[in-house]
């Protein structure tokens, strides 16, 4: 059986191309709407990544955090919860790494 030997240039390599799946992974996931402050029967935040994207999403979660209720949106606003690392392989020992930021649409709510 033979094993692979990588050096370590070689190995950091590798997990940075593993950390770039993960983060592209985790972005992928912020891809629909997702619950920052909730308090059922009362209202919340949300996020959304663009203001019309998943605009009916975001409906859908604020009549279900409000139990079929009516609700109202308080605030929207632009957020920008951090950056990301892209790392390209430039040459064959040789990488770049640019800073993205993460932005997505925040809709503060109440129940009526």
């Amino acid at each position: 059986m033979k094993t692979a030997h990588f050096s370590k240039s070689e190995l950091l390599s590798l997990l940075s191309v593993f950390m770039l799946s993960l983060a592209l992974f985790g972005l992928g996931a912020c891809s629909t709407a997702r619950k920052i402050i909730i308090q059922p029967g009362i209202g919340g935040t949300i996020a959304i990544p663009e203001a019309n994207s998943r605009r009916g999403m975001a409906d859908s979660i604020m009549s279900e955090v409000c139990e079929g209720k009516s609700f109202r949106v308080t605030e929207e606003r632009e957020s920008n919860p951090g950056t990301v690392v892209e790392t390209e392989q430039a040459a064959p020992r040789s990488r770049e790494e640019h800073f993205v930021s993460v932005n997505e649409w925040r809709i503060t709510f109440v129940c009526e």
